[in-house]
């Protein structure tokens, strides 16, 4: 599998929106905070931000909306910090009720971006990170092209790195199942357009 650093050279790295005072402080605050609570977290986020960066070029945007598409990917998981730590590294089933904590995540990095004075659409758009192209994702149940097209390369990427990535709950997925993962959930979990973006990485 052409992982996120081979993707990352094939689109001559990325670039976040430095020059936003904003944006520079919130990356540095979550990235402190971040990798106290959880180191692996920071490091998905680059790596998601790096494979957002190929795919969103691959599906045709322009160089503000990847500018948007990577700093968001860099601030994705930053709702993670009001969420209990022990509830991310556990690696046995979760609880119902802990199942939603979890997963309310992208909707607490909005409000921490907001907080933090990140303007929109980047708030916006980590907030839909968790949306599915048909529908049954969270926390609002977006469809289709109701999702920002950011967050749509967003979403695949973050599911990429994820799949490939060791974790407690789960082992690192194999080129073939990833493909075949892919396959089986263009046009439900993802935009066929990213979904074909990933595979142009792969021919």
């Amino acid at each position: 599998m052409r992982t996120s650093a081979a993707l990352a050279e094939a689109i001559g790295g990325w670039d976040p929106l430095l020059d936003d005072r904003q944006v520079v402080e919130a990356i540095r605050t979550s990235t402190r905070e971040l990798s106290m609570l959880d180191r692996s977290t920071i490091e998905h986020q680059w790596r998601t931000a790096e494979l957002a960066g190929g795919i969103g070029a691959r599906m045709g945007l322009n160089a503000r909306q990847l500018r948007l598409l990577a700093t968001a990917a860099a601030l994705h998981d930053v709702g993670k910090l009001l969420i209990p730590a022990h509830l991310l590294h556990r690696p046995g089933p979760l609880t119902a009720e802990e199942y939603g904590l979890i997963r309310d995540h992208s909707a607490y990095g909005e409000e921490w971006l907001a907080s933090a004075g990140v303007t929109e659409p980047i708030p916006s758009i980590v907030r839909a990170h968790h949306e599915r192209w048909d529908g049954k994702g969270y926390p609002d149940g977006l469809s289709g092209e109701q999702i920002p097209i950011e967050a749509r390369a967003l979403c695949i990427a973050d599911a990429l790195d994820a799949m490939a990535s060791q974790r407690p709950y789960h082992r690192g997925r194999t080129m073939d199942e990833v493909h075949s993962i892919l396959m089986s959930e263009s046009g439900r979990a993802f935009d066929p357009a990213a979904v074909d973006a990933v595979f142009s990485f792969w021919t």
